[in-house]
């Protein structure tokens, strides 16, 4: 069906909650083909003025917008008015996703909070498919693969629940305001796998790459795993050198002890 618009005067953006929104909405082509939303329910996590959102109702997707800020769900409220669009003045963070059926997820994230918005999207065993615009420097933490120096405990809990890439760089200046630093557009397909201890897997990643300069055997002791059987090759190793085969094996190894 399509949508209604109604002009109406926009909110002013608001600093502290990292608002910068699209102004060319041709930059989001390769999020909603990447997406393929059509009959699909989509979540878009910060919908702001409604760009995303109306190219989502074109692509015929059944939209859940959520906004935290009431000034700008109100306005989208007015701007578009179709039914297949329900708008959530919430904070997704604190939603409570795990009853919906099967769906994908998207969103222009707000710099401060991209990276919980991603693990918890990526949590979810319920999200298909995601594709997000972040901070360039996050994307590149993201797709950080074994042995690059950007590598982090963020890229290898992406890479257990997800296949990701980068879809588009986006300069600065496709925003309203501008931020300081460009950004780029996120795609993350869903892994199906049958591992039963992500959540102590990911505690075990996090903890190690609190000590990222430190080679692995040394990073044990610290954390009190004397004695660990480590997998071979990996004792002088720093963390971001090791694999996800490799941090599975060694939380493996803690868990027999």
């Amino acid at each position: 069906m399509k949508q209604k618009s109604n002009k109406s005067s926009k909110p002013s953006f608001k600093k502290r909650l990292g608002q910068h929104h699209i102004v060319n909405k041709g930059i989001l082509t390769p999020m909603i083909d990447f997406l393929s939303p059509s009959h699909r329910l989509v979540i878009e996590v910060g919908a702001g003025g409604g760009v995303l959102t109306e190219l989502l109702l074109e692509a015929r997707a059944d939209v859940i917008a959520i906004e935290y800020d009431l000034e700008w769900a109100i306005y989208l409220r007015k701007k578009i008015t179709n039914r297949s669009l329900k708008i959530v003045t919430a904070d997704f963070l604190c939603l409570d996703i795990s009853s919906l059926p099967p769906f994908v997820v998207c969103g222009n994230l707000p710099f401060n909070i991209a990276s919980q918005i991603i693990l918890k999207t990526l949590r979810s065993p319920n999200v298909e498919r995601a594709a997000f615009m972040v901070q360039k420097e996050v994307a590149y933490r993201l797709i950080a693969k074994q042995g690059d120096s950007n590598r982090s405990a963020f890229s290898v809990i992406t890479e257990l629940y997800s296949e990701v890439r980068i879809l588009k760089h986006v300069k600065r200046t496709s925003f309203i305001p501008p931020p300081k630093v460009d950004s780029a557009i996120v795609g993350f397909k869903k892994k199906q796998n049958t591992l039963h201890h992500k959540k102590q897997l990911e505690d075990l990643i996090f903890s190690f790459f609190r000590y990222k300069r430190k080679k692995i055997a040394k990073i044990a002791k610290t954390l009190g795993y004397h004695n660990l059987s480590l997998p071979h090759g990996v004792s002088n190793l720093r963390p971001h050198q090791l694999s996800l085969n490799d941090w599975i094996k060694i939380s493996d190894i803690i868990n027999s002890h």
